[in-house]
C-alpha cells in the first residue's frame, strides 16, 4: 500500500512542510513490481516511466527478435534504462514457467501486443485473472478504441499514426506532408498516456485494498 501511504502522507503535510523533507520522500512507486513484454518504442517508455517512478521493472525479451539491430540495441539505450532484464523463449515449457512466476508477483503486466498474441504468451485477460488477480494489464495498441472497428487488429507504427492522426499535415511543404522530425512523438505520447492508466489503476486499486482492510 506504499502509493496509498505516499499519498496521504502528502495530504497531512502543510503547504509551509520543509522542502528537502518532500525531496528525500519515497517515490509513488516503490515497492511495486512490473513485467515489461513491450518492443520498440511506445510500450518500452512506458515502462521505463514506471521505473522513473520508483517501481521495479523486469524487461522481458525474446531469444530471435523480429526487428532491427537498430531497434533492439540503439533503442533500449534510452527506453530500458533501470530496468532488470531477462531473455527466454516464452514458446518452451521453461521459458513459459518463468513468465508465469513473473507475472505471479507483478502488480502491473505491460505490453504492445494484440489479443492473440497476449493469449498465446500466456497474459491476456483469462490468464492474468488465473496466474495473479491483483494484476493490471496495460495494453497498448495502435487502432483500438472503446468499441471493435475495423482496424481493431491492425498492428501499427509511429509514422502510420502520425498520418493517420493528421499530424503529417503540420509538417512538410504544401502537398508534401512528411513526419515530425526523428522523434517518435505519438509513440511517446501512447507510452506516456499507457503509464497514466496503469498508475490510476494501481491506485484506485490500493485505495479499494485500503478501505476493505479498514
Amino acid at each position: 500500500l506504499e502509493a496509498v501511504r505516499h499519498v496521504e502522507h502528502l495530504e497531512e503535510h502543510s503547504p509551509e512542510a520543509d522542502a528537502s523533507t518532500a525531496a528525500c520522500a519515497t517515490l509513488p512507486l516503490s515497492g511495486f513490481k512490473v513485467v515489461d513484454f513491450c518492443n520498440v518504442v511506445a510500450g518500452p517508455a512506458c515502462a521505463r516511466m514506471l521505473v522513473e517512478l520508483g517501481a521495479q521493472v523486469t524487461k522481458v525479451d525474446t531469444v530471435q527478435p523480429l526487428h532491427s539491430p537498430v531497434i533492439m540495441t540503439t533503442f533500449t539505450g534510452e527506453t530500458a534504462v533501470g530496468k532488470r532484464s531477462i531473455i527466454l523463449d516464452a514458446s518452451t515449457t521453461e521459458g513459459r514457467t518463468i513468465v508465469e512466476q513473473l507475472v505471479a508477483s507483478a502488480d502491473l503486466i505491460v505490453a504492445n501486443k494484440l489479443d492473440d498474441q497476449l493469449a498465446r504468451m500466456g497474459i491476456d485477460r483469462d490468464s492474468l485473472q488465473r496466474l495473479n488477480p491483483r494484476a493490471i494489464g496495460i495494453q497498448l495498441t495502435a487502432h483500438r478504441g472503446e468499441r471493435r472497428g475495423p482496424r481493431h487488429d491492425y498492428p501499427g507504427y509511429d509514422p502510420a499514426l502520425q498520418g493517420l492522426t493528421g499530424i503529417m499535415m503540420r509538417f512538410g511543404r504544401e502537398g508534401c506532408p512528411t513526419f515530425h522530425g526523428i522523434a517518435s512523438c505519438v509513440d511517446y505520447l501512447c507510452g506516456y498516456l499507457g503509464t497514466w492508466a496503469g498508475t490510476t489503476a494501481l491506485f484506485a486499486r490500493q485505495r479499494r485494498l485500503a478501505d476493505a482492510g479498514r
